[in-house]
């Protein structure tokens, strides 16, 4: 288990915080910010250009915060990438020791500062779970086998009703909900 999953069975109130990673390569502000609240909050949220507003992909900040031995979860988004590119994302993230994610669709990218990108979406939020589900069973979203499989956690559903933890334990992701406190998958 990750050290968020063992805060998500340990029944505590959890606290995150959210950060977007720079525009650009310097990181040295975004590891300001995290040491200074670290031990006032129990992970980061890295964002997946928030906003549709283009910053630095949230795996290399993820990885660093967890080299410094702070908790990180990993945001991953279906606007921009198409299926093979998120398995592959995932992947890496996972193998560079990254194993908390949030899934969600993402901010159409009319509304951030490249108006004119083409929008993927080619996955949803509960298809983007279906992903985590199939990685850590070993395989790919075609069910092709993975030589090691993932073992994500993904808090997707703390802010969701009974009905959306009953979807997600039907993608079968791990996961305690703490708006309803079912345990699934």
């Amino acid at each position: 288990m990750s050290g968020f999953a063992d805060l998500l069975q340990s029944g505590r109130l959890i606290v995150t915080a959210e950060m977007t990673p720079p525009k650009g390569t310097d990181l040295s502000e975004l590891v300001k910010r995290a040491m200074a609240l670290n031990g006032l909050v129990d992970a980061f949220n890295l964002t997946d250009s928030a906003g549709s507003i283009m910053t630095m992909a949230p795996i290399a900040p993820a990885r660093l915060l967890k080299e410094k031995g702070i908790e990180a979860i990993l945001q991953v988004t279906g606007r921009d990438r198409n299926r093979i590119a998120i398995q592959g994302d995932l992947l890496a993230s996972y193998a560079l020791g990254v194993s908390t994610v949030v899934c969600m669709g993402g901010d159409p990218p009319s509304a951030g500062d490249h108006p004119d990108a083409k929008p993927v979406f080619d996955l949803d939020t509960f298809s983007l779970l279906k992903v985590v589900g199939a990685l850590n069973a070993g395989h790919d979203l075609a069910g092709h086998p993975l030589k090691g499989a993932t073992a994500f956690t993904c808090p997707q559903c703390g802010e969701a009703t009974i009905g959306r933890c009953r979807q997600c334990r039907d993608q079968g992701v791990p996961y305690t909900c703490p708006a309803c406190g079912f345990r699934g998958p």
